[in-house]
């Protein structure tokens, strides 16, 4: 009798280790999928503006660079240079969006295009289409930037701004003075949206 409780009790024991040591059981691993489906909900916001602020930071940044190669090209050369938006790489769209990319090269004969004619022609960059979700938008008096030979660019500045599918509120932007400086665009009426000019706000 002795003998059989012994085993009885000694399979019990081993029946509850068994349990304890063989990993979660089914309750317990719905509850902590659960869990992680919460944590993973509010995080997933935050990342995905993370990413968004990182990608319009970045085309942000290349479009500042390329308009200051336009503008050291143009002191470079002694020449006028233009940047402007185009669809095919070698001519400028007279669009005020630059969503299929953008393009700098030496206005050699002050056409306010690339010259299909002369060999000579000096094309400085060439920036494929923006990001999904991300695109470039100008205003100006011919929808394009001219830095001439001295390096300003007056009568043709102006402001280039960055939206995304987030809207106008997180838009950001690069103003070209007259005399040639690049500028961020500010919020000038504290509205929270930046503007174009002192009272205009850009639009996505």
């Amino acid at each position: 009798m002795m003998k059989i409780l012994f085993k009885s009790t000694l399979q019990s024991a081993k029946s509850s280790f068994i349990r304890q040591n063989s990993g979660l059981t089914a309750l317990e691993l719905l509850i902590t999928l659960s869990i992680a489906a919460i944590l993973f909900s509010l995080a997933t916001p935050g990342f995905s503006t993370l990413i968004s602020n990182s990608r319009m930071s970045s085309s942000l940044s290349s479009l500042e660079k390329n308009l200051k190669l336009a503008r050291i090209e143009a002191l470079t050369n002694q020449g006028s240079v233009i940047i402007c938006g185009s669809i095919n790489d070698s001519t400028c769209s007279e669009s005020t969006s630059w969503k299929t990319g953008y393009m700098s090269f030496l206005d050699i004969k002050n056409l306010g295009r690339p010259s299909k004619t002369d060999v000579d022609q000096k094309f400085i960059q060439l920036v494929q289409e923006q990001p999904d979700n991300t695109s470039i938008h100008i205003s100006a008096p011919k929808n394009y930037i001219r830095f001439n030979s001295d390096g300003s660019a007056l009568e043709n500045n102006g402001t280039l701004w960055i939206c995304d599918d987030r809207g106008e509120g997180f838009a950001k932007g690069i103003f070209v003075t007259p005399i040639g400086l690049i500028r961020s665009a500010k919020d000038l009426d504290k509205d929270g949206i930046i503007n174009v000019d002192d009272s205009e706000n850009v639009y996505c």
